[in-house]
Order: structure tokens, then sequence, then C-alpha cells
């Protein structure tokens, strides 16, 4: 059976309480309710309604906490939301638990509408002064509060799911977890962070999700188990040694441009510590040990991009556009959200691990660390700096994968060269071909003009086999797209050798 990604796969178990607020048991107060889809959904419980109301006490605070950041001071929609509150209270008081429970739902409705409008109006007092950060922020608040929707819209299916499935919704271990996430989204957002708070409810949003899949498919584990891929296969070692070949191309580009820069003494250095680190990879895989040696290149490959990136800031190579594109183009905004996915379900995995081996207290460092740089990472974005965002991604990547690794010591890898399924595969190809893309775009660019027209005849070449890639991969053919990225690949570095840039391998 193909292996599958950590903390993408939640069982029975696992499905059990994501509502954030919204815990159900057996009562005998339960009742049918219509719901405003006209969907028949279960009834309410008083524990149902106290969890909402500390919810909507959450999002209330939130409130207030904005409108005094603005200079207001309690108005007319805050008292009329505590008014809607006190009603909810009073009806559950007399034993109307259903009704009560409407109204709170009213409540929470009002409050977040009354949050939302005073962040516009908060905009329209500065849009004349408005940069791109401003836009960026109205438009991440506008997607906090659509995925906050979607959120309790996957709570809601997830309730009814399990009740029509006869289990109890209590029995899920991670019940606190997603509560403490939803509140403190709630708060991130009434300080207007919602980069933050997305990022935040994003992870409920994801465990709610797989929970209300797994429901549907009968699956009753909670978690995949983590795969354990077997290291000495030929495809490995093909894998590691394109890996090498890549590194090889990226140290000749650095040294190249950096005596060109008159930077030879930096370059000497880094190079040193590259090749030094590559050492080390080649050692392990000698002794059979592949998936480590990638491990230990991979952290060597990201320094050296970036510091080929660092090293060409400021110039305006030729194909600069032709070979990236606007890296906030929709796709790049794309790839920075499911790098951001799988870094996530990283995190969980590391979380998980500690826990299974008592030693949480351990992690609370990388893991504050790493929260850290998705957020500022996000904010890169919001700023309209994509690339930036996603090489801080990366670099937090790389952080906690080897975090898990150290902490497996060998005897698991989140993903490794043995690919779990044809899309890990492919996502490798990816990252393969971003890296002959960046060559291209640093080595033409200091090239005579003919030879730079040599290598413009191909890039739409390599470009349309790419895009075939992106399209198969979309359609869920990850086998076909693996090959195709690989020919989109094989284009650039035939491209780069037409140019006069040897390419090894």
């Amino acid at each position: 059976m193909m292996g599958r990604k950590v903390g993408h796969r939640i069982g029975m178990l696992g499905l059990l309480v994501m509502m954030g607020g919204m815990v159900v048991t057996p009562s005998p107060l339960r009742a049918e309710k219509e719901t405003a889809s006209g969907h028949v959904a279960s009834g309410t419980t008083l524990e149902e309604f106290q969890r909402r109301e500390r919810t909507v006490s959450a999002l209330l605070e939130s409130y207030h906490r904005l409108q005094g950041s603005q200079g207001g001071a309690s108005g007319a929609n805050e008292q009329e939301i505590l008014g809607l509150l006190e009603k909810a209270k009073s009806l559950v008081s007399a034993g109307q638990l259903n009704e009560g429970h409407a109204v709170l739902e009213d409540t929470y409705t009002r409050v977040r509408t009354a949050i939302t409008k005073l962040q516009v109006a908060n905009e329209s007092k500065t849009a004349g002064n408005k940069d791109r950060g401003d836009i960026g922020k109205e438009k991440t608040a506008r997607e906090y509060n659509h995925l906050h929707d979607s959120f309790r819209a996957l709570q809601e299916a997830r309730q009814r799911i399990s009740h029509e499935k006869g289990l109890d919704p209590n029995a899920w271990t991670e019940n606190s977890r997603v509560e403490a996430w939803e509140k403190e989204a709630a708060s991130l957002a009434g300080q207007d962070r919602f980069a933050e708070a997305k990022n935040v409810l994003t992870q409920a949003y994801d465990l709610t999700r797989h929970a209300v899949h797994s429901l549907k498919s009968g699956t009753e584990e909670k978690y995949a188990p983590l795969r354990l891929p077997e290291e000495n296969t030929e495809n490995n070692r093909q894998k590691y040694a394109k890996r090498v070949r890549s590194m090889e191309s990226l140290l000749a580009t650095y040294g190249e441009i950096a005596q060109a820069k008159g930077r030879q003494e930096e370059a000497q250095t880094l190079i040193a510590r590259v090749r030094a680190v590559m050492e080390k990879a080649d050692a392990s895989t000698s002794a059979d040990h592949v998936n480590q040696g990638m491990m230990i290149l991979d952290s060597a490959y990201l320094e050296i991009r970036k510091s080929l990136i660092e090293l060409r800031k400021g110039d305006s190579p030729i194909l600069e556009k032709m070979v990236w594109g606007d890296e906030n183009s929709p796709k790049a905004q794309a790839d920075f959200k499911k790098k951001m996915v799988s870094l996530r379900s990283l995190a969980e995995a590391h979380q998980r691990i500690l826990a299974e081996k008592n030693r949480s207290s351990e992690g609370e460092a990388i893991q504050d660390q790493v929260q850290k740089e998705m957020a500022t990472a996000s904010s890169f974005v919001e700023q309209g700096q994509t690339a930036q965002g996603r090489m801080l991604l990366d670099q937090a990547y790389v952080r906690m994968r080897d975090a898990v690794e150290h902490l497996r010591q060998g005897e698991t890898l989140v993903r490794s060269l043995n690919f779990a399924s044809k899309e890990e595969e492919y996502l490798y190809e990816v990252d393969r071909n971003d890296s002959y893309l960046m060559l291209t775009q640093l080595l033409v660019a200091n090239k005579s003009p003919e030879e730079v027209k040599r290598v413009e005849a191909l890039i739409p070449e390599s470009t349309r086999l790419r895009q075939q890639a992106e399209s198969q991969a979309a359609a869920g053919e990850f086998a076909q797209s693996v090959t195709s990225m690989e020919q989109a690949t094989e284009v650039l570095i035939r491209a780069l050798r037409m140019a006069g840039i040897p390419i090894p391998g």
C-alpha cells in the first residue's frame, strides 16, 4: 500500500470532536432542528451551547479591543449583541435549548459582521494612503472570514455524520487542541493580525476536513502510519545523483557570479562549507543510508540556492520575467499555499512524535520558531514579496524536517527518495525544475545576445511541458505529470548546454 503524508489522514477516533465549541454528547435534550440550508441537523446539548457561548464571548472581546484601538466607545452594535447573548441565556434557562442556540448563532453572525464593519471603516479612513501592504491585509481579512465560514460548515458536517454513524464526538483526543486553535485565531483576528489568524485556523480546518473525509470513507485509524522506506534501491540512488548534479551546477554558477562581482573570498568560504556537507552526504550514501544522505544534501542545497538569490539582488537578468514570471501571480500564490500546508503537516508530525516519546517540552523552541517563520512568510506574501516569503518557508520546512528526522534517528523519513506516491515524486521534480529555471535566469543573463537567443528558442517548449505537467497533476494523473516535468527540465538542461554552460551528467 502506498504510504501517506503525515498529518493528512485521521481515522474514526480522529473525526470525533473538532467542532471548535460544538462538542456533541448524547442527551435527552437533543432535538432535530432545521439548518439555514434546509437540512435537518441534530439538536443541541447544553454543553454545545456553553462552548459556543465561550466562542462568542471571545469574539466580543476581540470586537471591543478593535473598537478601542480605533478610539471608539461601546456603541449600539455592542449593546445589541450583549442583549442577544443575554436573551439566548434566558431561553436556555427556561428550558428552550434549541431556541436559545438559534439566538446564539444569530449573535455569532452579528459580532462577526460588526468586526468586519469596524475593519472596513478603519480602512476607509486611510484609503487615500493605502499602500500594497494595506491592500494585502484587506485581502487576507476577507480570506480569513471565508475560511472561518468554511470551517464552521465542516464542523456541522462532521457533527451530523458522526451522529448518523452512532459515534461519540467526544472520543477524539485532539478536541482541546482544535478548540484552542479556533479561540487563538479569533483573538488574532480581533487584533487585525489576519495572516497569523488564518495560519492557525487552517490547522483546525485541515484536521476537520480530513475528519469528515475519514468519516465518510469509514476509515478507523487515527493517523496513517509513517512509511518506512527502503533505502538502497536504484531509484533512490538515481534521484540522489540528480540532486548532486544540481548542486554542482549551482556551485559553479555561484563561483562564476561571485568572481564577476569581486566576492571570491566570500564564495570560497561558502563553497568549502557546502562541499564539506556534500562529503558527509556521500559518506552516508556509501554506507547504504541513501535517505540520510539526501537529508544532509538538502540542507546544503537550500543554502546555496538562498546564497545565489542574495548574490544577484539588484540585478535585472534578461530572462527574469520569462523564466520566473510574476512572483505575485496566482500560480506563485498557490505554490506558496501548498508549501505552507506541507509545513503544517510536518509540524504536526513533529508534535505527535514528541508526544509518543514523552519529550514534548524538547520541541517547544523549534515549534515556536517555525510558527513565527510561517507568520513572517505570510506577511511577506501580503506585502507582495512572495519570493522572499517562499524562501523563508523553505528554510522553516528544512528545519522542521530535520527535527523530525533527528527524533526518529533514521527510523522514518517523512519524505524520502523512495517516494510514497507519484504525487510526492512530482513535487520533487517541480523542485528540480525550479532549480534549473533559476540557473537559466542566473547564467544566461551574462551570455552574448546570440547565446541568449538560442536559449530563448527553447524556453517556450520547457514552459509548455511544465504547464502540461501541472495540468496532469491537477487532474490527479501524477505518473504522467512526473514524466512531463522531467522532460521540461531536460529541455532547460539542453538550453543551458547550447549556451555553452557545462551541466554535469
